[in-house]
């Protein structure tokens, strides 16, 4: 089992879009402490969760073959339901989010993401899931 700096289990996260740039960023702000799987396509992020465990599964809106909604639907539907989502949007409707948490996102971040905010989101949601 892989540990993190803080000597706990190393969480491991999938983080789909369909943008390379925002899946780069988050290598660089969470490979130092997370198992990071970045894919730009939901249905290689769905087939991924079904084989192994996933902690957190983090979505842009935009995929390469789906919205990131549609993923959500799809999620929701399967066996790991249960794992948290963490929506990053570049959007700036204020529905956007709303429907996000309608269809069961449980954090919700705007684009361009800080460092620090991201991995405290994650932080947060992962506290959560274990309570």
């Amino acid at each position: 089992m892989k540990t993190g700096r803080t000597g706990e289990r190393r969480r491991t996260l999938i983080a789909v879009d369909g943008s390379i740039a925002c899946l780069d960023s988050y290598r660089e702000f969470l490979d130092e402490d997370y198992d990071l799987i970045v894919c730009k396509r939901g249905m290689d992020a769905l087939r991924i969760i079904e084989a192994r465990p996933i902690d957190l599964l983090i979505t842009g809106m935009y995929l390469e073959d789906m919205t990131g909604m549609n993923l959500l639907v799809t999620k929701n539907r399967g066996v790991f339901k249960d794992i948290p989502v963490l929506m990053i949007s570049g959007g700036t409707e204020f529905e956007t989010e709303e429907l996000a948490h309608i269809y069961g996102v449980q954090g919700y971040l705007r684009k361009p993401v800080r460092r620090d905010t991201l991995r405290e989101k994650i932080q947060g949601l992962l506290r959560e899931k274990e309570q």
